[in-house]
Protein backbone atom coordinates (compact mmCIF):
# COMPACT_ATOMS: atom_id res chain seq x y z
CA UNK A 1 0.00 0.00 0.00
CA UNK A 2 1.23 3.35 -1.01
CA UNK A 3 0.44 6.67 1.13
CA UNK A 4 0.86 9.91 0.13
CA UNK A 5 0.64 13.16 1.73
CA UNK A 6 -2.20 15.52 0.95
CA UNK A 7 -1.45 19.23 0.02
CA UNK A 8 -3.91 22.07 0.82
CA UNK A 9 -5.12 21.99 -2.73
CA UNK A 10 -7.09 18.63 -1.54
CA UNK A 11 -8.30 20.06 1.12
CA UNK A 12 -9.50 22.97 -0.07
CA UNK A 13 -11.24 22.15 -3.09
CA UNK A 14 -14.69 23.31 -3.64
CA UNK A 15 -15.80 20.81 -6.43
CA UNK A 16 -18.63 18.83 -5.04
CA UNK A 17 -17.20 15.12 -5.44
CA UNK A 18 -13.83 15.98 -4.52
CA UNK A 19 -14.89 18.01 -0.84
CA UNK A 20 -17.23 14.91 -0.43
CA UNK A 21 -14.10 12.27 -1.13
CA UNK A 22 -11.83 14.89 1.38
CA UNK A 23 -14.35 14.95 4.19
CA UNK A 24 -14.40 10.71 3.77
CA UNK A 25 -10.82 10.62 4.07
CA UNK A 26 -10.37 12.69 7.38
CA UNK A 27 -13.59 10.93 8.77
CA UNK A 28 -13.02 8.86 11.91
CA UNK A 29 -14.24 5.61 10.64
CA UNK A 30 -11.08 6.16 7.65
CA UNK A 31 -8.91 7.15 10.34
CA UNK A 32 -9.15 4.38 12.51
CA UNK A 33 -9.17 1.81 9.42
CA UNK A 34 -5.51 3.67 8.34
CA UNK A 35 -4.44 2.97 11.60
CA UNK A 36 -5.66 -1.12 11.87
CA UNK A 37 -3.95 -0.98 8.65
CA UNK A 38 -0.57 0.02 9.87
CA UNK A 39 -0.46 -1.68 13.04
CA UNK A 40 -1.38 -4.65 10.99
CA UNK A 41 1.34 -4.09 8.87
CA UNK A 42 3.47 -3.87 11.54
CA UNK A 43 2.57 -7.07 12.81
CA UNK A 44 2.77 -9.04 9.90
CA UNK A 45 6.79 -7.46 9.14
CA UNK A 46 7.40 -8.93 12.51
CA UNK A 47 5.72 -12.23 11.87
CA UNK A 48 7.77 -12.77 8.33
CA UNK A 49 10.85 -11.53 9.96
CA UNK A 50 10.20 -14.56 12.85
CA UNK A 51 9.79 -17.27 9.90
CA UNK A 52 13.04 -15.90 7.78
CA UNK A 53 14.75 -16.25 10.69
CA UNK A 54 13.78 -20.17 11.40
CA UNK A 55 13.43 -21.19 7.75
CA UNK A 56 17.23 -19.93 7.84
CA UNK A 57 16.94 -17.70 4.18
CA UNK A 58 18.13 -14.84 4.71
CA UNK A 59 19.27 -12.71 2.16
CA UNK A 60 23.24 -12.64 1.70
CA UNK A 61 24.44 -10.43 4.59
CA UNK A 62 20.90 -9.69 6.25
CA UNK A 63 19.96 -11.78 8.85
CA UNK A 64 17.46 -10.40 11.20
CA UNK A 65 17.13 -10.91 14.78
CA UNK A 66 15.07 -11.83 17.57
CA UNK A 67 14.92 -8.15 18.67
CA UNK A 68 14.48 -7.02 15.53
CA UNK A 69 11.14 -9.13 15.36
CA UNK A 70 9.98 -7.83 19.18
CA UNK A 71 10.50 -4.40 17.94
CA UNK A 72 8.24 -4.35 15.06
CA UNK A 73 5.82 -6.54 17.55
CA UNK A 74 6.01 -3.74 20.04
CA UNK A 75 5.26 -0.77 17.68
CA UNK A 76 2.44 -2.91 16.49
CA UNK A 77 0.73 -2.68 19.97
CA UNK A 78 1.89 0.37 21.17
CA UNK A 79 -0.05 2.08 17.60
CA UNK A 80 -3.13 0.29 18.18
CA UNK A 81 -3.09 0.59 22.00
CA UNK A 82 -2.90 4.45 21.84
CA UNK A 83 -5.28 5.00 18.69
CA UNK A 84 -7.44 2.44 18.64
CA UNK A 85 -10.95 2.60 21.05
CA UNK A 86 -11.00 -0.06 24.04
Amino acid sequence: MHLSLMNAEELTDSTEGRLEQTTHELGKDSMLEKIVLVSVAYFCIATEMRFIMTKKLTAEGESFTKQDSEAFHAQALQISSLFLPA
